[in-house]
């Protein structure tokens, strides 16, 4: 199944644009779907982000010379890669053209963000969404094992129902991203499920109603050495934060899911107030071993801003990987660091099973 280019287009508006702007682009572009196949052409898009985002255009555009700089004409590029999602761009074609204009980090909140992922708005928009206490957040340093908590929970939530989990994207099941302007998040099929969502964002960007305990959260770690060598310093500062938040926060290892993740899920259970039963827990279990996701298309999902080329989305899952790619120099200065920035912290890692 394939995103709409309405909500790619939109999405996209979202984060660049003022919450008028967006709106009235979202509007032209369902208007202009005149079929109601969700699907726009090159020609029809095109005119209705030129002419949407002129005045966006002019305000960049300061000397008024009628042209932006290669940092400001992002907003254009970013929204042709995105079609280019839903088929009606060449990928390849569309990368050779503009990928090279595109920012590749910038710095918001005192954080590094990839070029292409976060605005300044938006850091502030999030601050004001709303989460109930049924509503449930998974949170995680990247490839600390997102996918899979975000696949368990979801068929929690879905009461076992593995058939139909297997015929949603998880991205529609657990949204990879907090949107702004308070929006809710859509569960399209049982409006009364519970929501669920995931972010890599730290404790402190996350909304008022997530740091004030008024929903779920379950925070998912992995020992560092086969999570991300490369920002271990972060990665202790964001366990710190969340691990002292409140007691509606979970704290959960990668590792210990890879022992036994019928007794995590049990855990996991209770933290949520779900109750499962054997048949629904042994599916779940079935369902969500990293062989059997790595064949599911509906969680193991090509993402567009990384070279797959170079590293599968889901790469092999296991605990002690790291032996693989770090010399012995380079795990004993590692662990030099470690001690120093997570001794007071209580917590211990298994870094081999």
């Amino acid at each position: 199944m394939k995103t709409s280019i309405v909500i790619l287009v939109a999405t996209f508006t979202f984060l660049h644009m003022s919450a008028k702007c967006s709106d009235e682009m979202e509007e032209k572009l369902k208007q202009a779907d005149k079929d109601g196949d969700g699907k726009l052409s090159f020609e029809e898009v095109q005119s209705i982000i030129a002419d949407i985002t002129r005045e966006y255009f002019d305000k960049l555009d300061v000397d008024g010379d009628g042209l932006l700089t290669l940092d400001e004409s992002r907003f254009y590029s970013c929204a042709l890669l995105k079609m280019s999602l839903d088929g009606l761009v060449n990928l390849e074609e569309l990368q050779e053209r503009y990928f090279f204009r595109l920012p590749y980090a910038k710095i918001i909140a005192d954080y590094v963000w990839p070029g292409l992922i976060m605005s300044p708005q938006r850091v502030i928009d999030i601050k004001d969404i709303e989460f109930g206490p049924d509503d449930i957040v998974i949170a995680t340093y990247p490839k600390s094992g997102t996918t899979w908590m975000a696949e368990l929970i979801s068929c929690m939530v879905y009461e076992g129902d593995t058939e139909t989990v297997s015929k949603i994207p998880q991205e529609e099941r657990v949204p990879c991203r907090l949107f702004p302007r308070g929006q809710s998040i859509e569960v399209k099929e049982k409006p009364n499920r519970r929501k669920v969502c995931f972010t890599h964002l730290p404790m402190e960007l996350l909304p008022k109603s997530v740091i004030e305990g008024k929903c779920r959260l379950i925070y998912v770690a992995r020992n560092p050495k086969d999570n991300a060598p490369g920002m271990i310093s972060s990665l202790c500062t964001s366990l710190a934060v969340y691990i002292a938040n409140n007691d509606k926060v979970m704290f959960v290892k990668f590792e210990d899911m890879k022992q036994g993740l019928e007794n995590e899920m049990s855990t996991i259970a209770a933290f949520l107030d779900l109750s499962l039963n054997e048949e629904q827990t042994a599916k779940i279990v079935r369902h969500c071993t990293f062989d059997s996701m790595k064949d599911n298309k509906m969680a193991n999902r090509d993402v567009w801003m990384l070279d797959q080329k170079i590293s599968k989305f889901m790469r092999k899952g296991q605990v002690g990987d790291w032996k693989n790619y770090f010399t012995f120099a380079q795990s004993a200065a590692f662990d030099e660091v470690y001690e120093q920035k997570m001794s007071d912290s209580g917590l211990s890692f298994d870094f081999e099973l």
